[in-house]
């Protein structure tokens, strides 16, 4: 059963992607959505582009009023200020989801370069 999903979701990640060459070139916009969540326990949802995903990394909420005390760290290269980063608070099973994600991306991503020329199309101004 879990390979069958895994099939699905590599299948619709591939999709995605040859959706976003078609649309973008190479430089797709593949985007990840995701629940943030803050040291007290205030939650929300952010969108960024998988490829601008600079690093996840784990902190420690030392506020002592913190519902969780382990959290980790989202840092996405900014998509409006050059040299800078957007940072997203969230849990740590939130951060193997998006993980995941990341891995199928790349995967998808790999197999379609391997299978022929990538698509290159330019934007005209």
């Amino acid at each position: 059963m879990r390979k069958d999903i895994n099939a699905f979701m590599m299948m619709v990640v591939v999709l995605l992607i040859t959706l976003s060459f078609a649309h973008k070139g190479f430089a797709g916009q593949y985007q990840v959505t995701f629940k943030t969540t803050e040291c007290n326990g205030d939650s929300g949802y952010a969108t960024v582009e998988i490829d601008k995903i600079h690093k996840i990394e784990t902190i420690t909420c030392d506020e002592p009023d913190s519902v969780f005390k382990k959290l980790n760290l989202v840092i996405v290269k900014s998509a409006i200020l050059p040299n800078s980063f957007d940072i997203f608070t969230i849990t740590g099973k939130e951060a193997k989801r998006i993980k995941h994600e990341i891995e199928s991306y790349m995967k998808a991503k790999k197999s379609l370069l391997k299978r022929g020329k990538p698509l290159i199309l330019l934007e005209e101004d």
